[in-house]
């Protein structure tokens, strides 16, 4: 068979590398005899449906996709539903799996799985948002960057009390009816730089005021 080959990296952290995923892919072509006539390759959250490497293994001549592994195909169940509705005669098939849809069995099992990458990251992204949440609540660091007007130490949020000083002027300054340009001027000339240490400008004072404090 001819086939399109895709391969995906999500923009986090990699379990399957791309060059482990094309590995994977020509020795199984090479194994099954199947000739790879396009490669194709996107840089997407598995959730995420424009992807232009995947439209373009679509739109191939191929008689089939290949993927080293199911969910780097998708890993959202309605969208793998929606790429087998639209295979028009392609196949699917998935080196890790063993897998193609050119039996009931085969579209029956892929499906499957498919909903099953889609659960895995339903419950891992709920779990995060779960840990975040009490970190929150407890005190302790659920970003690495902390909110204005504090900062981390031993990884508890506490009071950043220059910044507290610095937000507390700046607000003072808009009171008595100062520009932001003015603001920034003033808070300039008393020594205050932004965290990465440049200088403060309306912009910078506009997003301060902005934020509420805790």
């Amino acid at each position: 068979m001819k086939l399109a080959a895709y391969i995906r990296v999500s923009t986090g952290s990699q379990t399957i590398s791309p060059e482990a995923q094309r590995t994977a892919i020509e020795r199984y072509a090479e194994l099954y005899n199947h000739e790879v006539i396009l490669w194709a390759n996107d840089v997407a959250s598995g959730s995420k449906r424009n992807r232009p490497g995947l439209a373009r293994a679509l739109a191939s001549k191929a008689d089939g996709i290949i993927v080293a592994k199911l969910d780097r195909l998708t890993r959202d169940i309605r969208h793998l539903l929606a790429v087998i509705d639209g295979l028009d005669g392609m196949q699917i098939i998935s080196v890790a799996e063993q897998l193609d849809t050119t039996s009931p069995n085969g579209r029956f099992f892929v499906t499957l799985l498919g909903a099953m990458a889609q659960w895995e990251r339903e419950v891992i992204s709920q779990r995060t948002k779960d840990c975040l949440a009490e970190n929150k609540r407890n005190g302790k660091r659920w970003t690495r960057v902390a909110p204005l007007g504090n900062k981390w130490e031993n990884g508890r949020l506490v009071a950043n009390d220059d910044e507290r000083t610095m937000i507390q002027l700046a607000g003072e300054l808009r009171d008595e009816g100062l520009t932001l340009d003015l603001v920034a001027q003033r808070l300039n000339e008393a020594g205050y730089v932004t965290r990465r240490g440049g200088a403060l400008g309306k912009w910078s004072i506009c997003r301060m005021l902005k934020r509420e404090v805790s």
